[in-house]
């Protein structure tokens, strides 16, 4: 029976103010003469979202195999506009990278849930069209064999995976975050604390912030919490790193995103620096 994934979210408005990372610094003064594109396997994703204007590159339909990648709910949309969004936006939106283009990817229902099936399809076909990092803002109980060769296929062609490590609070891996071709990310709080309903432990390679002010369809903003947010940031911050050195390899870039990472309690490595990371990444692209 084919496993069923859901969206790594915790859907709320909030009134605090969102987490903003200091990502602007980390932005490259000279782009990569190809733009590096993300693709967001998710719910799909409003092109009509204004933070989103020429952003967004052609992408495909896992559900129904055409190229209709409208959100069918708001949790795709969320995510393509705290990866890319456009900076002095006026919403308030922070985007993690700013150069890069997003690849709207439709393998999940507007509710958030999936097949393993379809998820690995999208995957598949963002692979062969250019990806070079691929969100995935959701996850499983179990590990599912077609999604875990999918990932593999990834990896192998250069392409960076991030995964949500999801909002039970629990130590029990989930996946794809504990894939060992993709990198796990956990959800820390303004304070640099992991939010209690993070899931966490060694399988969990990186947390970032897990509340954002994320792009929604019909136009708005509205502050996003959760462990897809999270993975939002951290995929943005992989296609900075690739802007600034796109000839890395997977490992290279996850290389760079940990060990640039800052130590924070309860996280094998740490929390994500994009400024850091792009330091690391500039010079591992020198020194090959």
């Amino acid at each position: 029976m084919q496993g069923r994934l859901r969206t790594a979210l915790i859907a709320a408005v909030l009134a605090a103010a969102s987490i903003l990372a200091a990502a602007a610094s980390a932005q490259p003064q000279e782009a990569a003469a190809t733009p590096i594109v993300v693709a967001v396997i998710d719910t799909g994703v409003d092109a009509s979202q204004p933070i989103l204007a020429g952003r967004i590159v052609a992408g495909y339909d896992a559900l129904g195999g055409d190229a209709s990648t409208g959100d069918g709910g708001w949790h795709g949309t969320a995510i393509a506009s705290i990866v890319a969004g456009a900076s002095g936006n006026g919403g308030g939106v922070t985007s993690y990278c700013d150069p890069c283009r997003v690849m709207p990817v439709k393998a999940l229902a507007g509710s958030g849930e999936g097949l393993d099936a379809d998820i690995a399809r999208g995957v598949g076909w963002a692979v062969d069209h250019g990806a070079r990092v691929l969100n995935l803002s959701l996850e499983g109980d179990s590990e599912d064999p077609v999604l875990r060769a999918a990932i593999r296929y990834a990896y192998t062609k250069g392409v960076v995976v991030v995964a949500a490590a999801g909002n039970q609070g629990t130590t029990s891996p989930t996946y794809p975050a504990a894939d060992r071709f993709a990198i796990g990310v956990a959800a820390t709080d303004s304070a640099d604390h992991l939010y209690p309903w993070s899931n966490r432990g060694r399988w969990v390679a990186l947390a970032a912030p897990g509340v954002d002010l994320s792009g929604v369809p019909g136009g708005g903003t509205f502050a996003f919490a959760g462990t897809s947010a999270a993975a939002a940031v951290v995929s943005g911050t992989a296609g900075l790193c690739l802007t600034s050195a796109p000839t890395l390899t997977p490992a290279l870039v996850r290389r760079a995103l940990v060990e640039a990472a800052s130590p924070i309690a309860g996280m094998r490595f740490g929390r994500v620096d994009p400024a850091r990371t792009v330091e690391l990444c500039r010079h591992f692209a020198a020194t090959r």
